[in-house]
């Protein structure tokens, strides 16, 4: 039997069903980056890649490798390491080989596009910075928060573009649009026209022509051979519907396109109208400022790379730079260090650092770098102990830094303990291979791995003014090291006047290598500078134990000839809610000299190191090493008057020097007081024999010990350093040197208890003491 269906039905129905097909559409394909059934997926780079490029790199990399996805980066020449899977990050022959081509022009300097093609995915921008924020936007787009998550997926037909709009919507010159004009460029110098070319782009979209000098485009912006009518300008002026460009500085059409750009274009909106016979005259100082380049120093604008051309700039033409006046400079957290090769005063300018969203919390922001070189030093076999001279010549004095790393010293006891560094050593020898006598060879280093030669500066760049804040990331605390402050890697260096304050700290925290760093120079001076100690902050540590972070605002690590005169610190150096300010890794001669400070800490040894004029606050003087340890017109709050670090070995192999000081044991605590403190585990190799000071003299001391236990007995000359070592039936496994004699004048105590040698008398039964004031 047969169903008739009038026809409005079955058009209804027919309707219904198309409808239904239409929508049903399949579901959206996905490409996994990190798809396993594929080939892994690889980064690829321009072969020549920026600065800017490279921070998109390794924000993507880093980001990935939080998701356990360790993904390596290759150029796009790299052939033989091409993959089915790819992430191309910029400008790459990758886009002739996908059949696609991107139009940067429209995108505009700061726009981008991300594009999936096949199992590849393209982002790039109109130029650098455009890349960089691309990456940022596929980050924040598809990267996961979930650091187990085992897949990075996108739509496999995803096409995203953001073009940047810009302030500027014309450029009129003289009634033309500046569309019509070409860059006419220098003859035997191209890069202005690149410059002017790039900044035009960045603040107006417009791409132009570059043209030979001998170009007969009209109208054209001209690079003139011609002076200025001022001395030490620039000049940008309209004569007869051409831009002409003047100076008579060398660098001086870099200098004044930025200064122009920064001071005119950037402050434009709308259209800018540069009407017949306009002027732009600009006269430098001999200081390059940081507003020639670019920077804002409102307070509120990243000002982080203005501030690095500037110092570019200045490097390259050996010029010094002065920050602007009453300026507020913001760092934000971009992965950049600003290079100083010249003298920069910073005056009254603020500096922001803003290290709550860093992108390399590693690199310092400032780098005080030298010119000259540093070479490795061929036709050095071995080095000796005490060795007087080389053997070799020196195009001149130089810090020498030599490391065995077949031998382990400074093997760490304790909380914090570890395998051991290699053997490092730094000293300076003069042009004729002498070793300089203040700063001797310590160890045999009988098959040398590296020898490197630091040249040191004959002239002094100077580092002066400026109040720097550090705002710090209040979050989990963890074992890693922030390094965003000042990295003085130049020998003969004056910083004077800085002064470094920090902000949001909170219970837990990251901690800080320091924000003034000394590493790998020789004859570098701080003075009149105020400082901050950080919050203690607690963790595990390598070996899963708790342990309170080191986090410091000074550090020195393979430095000579370092010192600290006339400074302090802002909070009190008695809280023990800070930790100590300084530390210290292979230095000599290190110096305070009318100092405020909570700590003076030497951890990997110091060999010599001088304090006078000065208070030591809650952590007092903390030190191993070698040489002579000169201590006077000094108080200090410690609970010792000096600590030898147990955890290294308590050793110094040398003398102790002490002249009219005080000791206020533990800040006028309760305790039972100790001039030389320390403990010493001799069933552990430390990687060096182990030594208490040889002579120690003290003249002119005076022990405040008025609050103390009601058992006290009076101070004693050596803390108990092994309560186990009683009797002739301990045996040192690994021996530990003792003091041979003391010599004391003038000693005074408040509490009126005499002095006496220690809790452990047999451990220091064949020390000679001698009281020269006494009959």
């Amino acid at each position: 039997m047969s169903t008739f269906l009038p026809p409005a039905f079955l058009c209804l129905t027919l309707s219904t069903a198309l409808i239904l097909s239409l929508n049903a559409q399949p579901a959206r394909q996905t490409l996994d980056l990190l798809s396993k059934e594929h080939a892994p997926c690889k980064i690829v780079r321009p072969e020549t890649t920026s600065r800017i490029e490279w921070q998109a790199i390794n924000l993507l990399r880093n980001a990935l490798q939080e998701n356990s996805a360790k993904i390596p980066v290759i150029t796009d020449v790299a052939a033989n390491d091409a993959s089915e899977t790819e992430i191309v990050i910029g400008q790459t022959s990758r886009d002739a080989l996908a059949g696609v081509t991107f139009d940067r022009i429209a995108l505009g300097s700061q726009g981008f596009q991300i594009k999936v093609i096949g199992r590849r995915v393209f982002i790039l921008g109109g130029s650098e910075h455009g890349t960089k924020k691309g990456v940022q936007h596929f980050l924040r787009t598809f990267a996961s928060d979930d650091k187990s998550a085992a897949s990075l997926a996108l739509p496999a037909d995803y096409d995203y573009a953001e073009s940047q709009k810009y302030a500027i919507s014309d450029v009129k010159i003289a009634d033309r649009s500046l569309t019509d004009f070409a860059i006419i460029h220098l003859a035997d110098d191209r890069e202005p026209a690149f410059l002017l070319r790039d900044l035009v782009f960045q603040h107006t979209g417009l791409w132009l022509e570059i043209a030979a000098p001998d170009a007969t485009k009209k109208p054209a912006i001209l690079f003139s051979s011609q002076k200025p009518e001022a001395a030490g300008s620039f000049e940008l002026l309209e004569q007869k519907g051409d831009v002409v460009l003047k100076t008579d500085l060398p660098g001086g059409f870099a200098r004044g396109l930025h200064a122009f750009f920064a001071s005119v274009v950037s402050r434009s909106q709308g259209s800018l109208v540069m009407p017949e016979a306009y002027a732009f005259r600009k006269t430098f100082e001999p200081a390059v400022l940081y507003s020639d380049f670019g920077a804002r120093g409102d307070g509120m604008a990243d000002d982080v790379e203005a501030i690095l051309r500037a110092h570019a700039f200045a490097n390259q033409h050996d010029l010094p730079v002065k920050a602007d006046q009453d300026a507020k400079y913001y760092i934000g957290g971009t992965d950049a260090t600003i290079a100083i090769q010249t003298d920069i005063d910073f005056g009254n300018a603020e500096f922001l650092i803003d290290d709550t969203n860093v992108e390399n919390l590693a690199k310092p922001v400032f780098i005080v770098t030298s010119k000259l070189k540093a070479h490795p030093l061929k036709g050095v076999e071995n080095l000796k102990r005490r060795q007087a001279n080389l053997g070799v010549a020196l195009p001149q004095r130089s810090l020498v830094c030599a490391t065995d790393s077949n031998v382990k010293r400074y093997i760490r006891y304790g909380v914090n303990q570890n395998q051991g560094a290699a053997q490092t050593d730094v000293f300076i020898v003069e042009a004729n291979g002498d070793v300089d006598p203040t700063t001797p060879i310590l160890w045999d280093f009988n098959q040398i791995t590296n020898l490197t030669v630091y040249p040191i500066d004959t002239t002094q760049l100077k580092i002066t003014g400026g109040r720097f804040t550090t705002k710090v990331k209040a979050d989990e605390t963890r074992f890693v090291y922030y390094g965003r402050g000042l990295n003085v890697r130049r020998s003969n260096v004056l910083i004077e006047g800085i002064e470094h304050y920090i902000t949001n700290e909170g219970d837990q925290g990251s901690a800080y290598s320091g924000f003034i760093n000394v590493s790998l120079c020789a004859d570098v001076t701080v003075r009149d500078t105020i400082l901050t100690a950080h919050r203690t902050f607690w963790s595990k540590n390598a070996a899963g134990k708790p342990a309170s972070l080191g986090t410091y605002d000074i550090n020195g690590n393979r430095a000579v000839n370092v010192s600290f005169i006339n400074c302090r610190q802002t909070n009190d150096i008695n809280d023990r809610a800070y930790w100590g300010i300084m530390g210290s890794n292979y230095c000599k001669n290190l110096m305070y000299d009318g100092c405020s400070f909570s700590r003076f800490d030497a951890h990997m040894g110091v060999a010599n190191a001088t304090i006078r004029n000065s208070t030591l606050g809650w952590i007092g003087i903390n030190a191993i090493g070698s040489g002579t340890l000169l201590i006077e017109n000094t108080t200090s709050n410690g609970s010792t008057f000096v600590n030898l670090r147990s955890d290294y070995g308590a050793t110094w192999e040398g003398d102790i020097i002490i002249r009219n000081c005080v000791f206020i044991p533990a800040t006028g605590r309760k305790i039972s007081a100790s001039l030389i403190g320390g403990s010493h585990n001799d069933q552990h190799d430390f990687g060096y024999t182990c030594y208490m000071p040889k002579t120690i003299t003290i003249d002119g001391f005076h022990i405040d010990d008025r609050n103390h236990p009601d058992t006290y007995e009076g101070p004693a000359i050596f803390a108990n350093f092994n309560r186990k070592n009683t009797s002739d039936n301990y045996v040192e496994k690994y021996p530990y040197v003792k003091t041979e004699k003391v010599i004391l004048k003038n000693v005074s105590t408040a509490s009126g208890k005499p002095l006496r040698t220690s809790d452990n008398t047999y451990m220091f039964k064949d020390v000679k003491i001698t009281f020269v004031d006494k009959d």
